[in-house]
């Protein structure tokens, strides 16, 4: 699973949004659709929320298993512990952009303890 495009998550939160407001003229922003409903939005599902928080918890799994290329690249580029800036970033490979996707967001994002199912590890994340 790899970060979807802006495009692409662009299209499916007009589309939605479009198909709540029926093509009204006023419409509702997509911000305010987003909220939960306790909080006066329909609850609708960030599509780009939801999509990192799926590409973190694959990558975290990756990661966790032993022999996979992703532990491997997690454990040259040193990102198997979290890092308060990452410095080396931008030094990533063209075709590893993914691994300068999870280098640069992971420093915000708490890892997983080790008693945290990975369910509750996802869910956090997409909160």
């Amino acid at each position: 699973m790899l970060p979807a495009p802006n495009t692409c998550t662009q299209k499916l939160t007009t589309a939605i949004s479009w198909y709540i407001s029926r093509g009204a003229v006023f419409r509702v922003p997509v911000s305010t659709l987003q909220r939960p409903k306790q909080m006066g939005g329909y609850g609708m599902t960030d599509i780009v929320a939801k999509f990192t928080a799926v590409f973190f918890y694959r990558m975290n799994m990756q990661g966790n298993r032993d022999g996979s290329a992703t532990a491997a690249w997690l454990q040259t580029w040193n990102l198997t512990v979290r890092h308060a800036n990452p410095t080396h970033a931008t030094k990533f490979p063209t075709k590893l952009a993914y691994l300068n996707i999870y280098a640069v967001n992971m420093a915000y994002i708490t890892p997983p303890a080790h008693n945290e199912a990975p369910r509750c590890f996802r869910r956090r994340t997409y909160s």
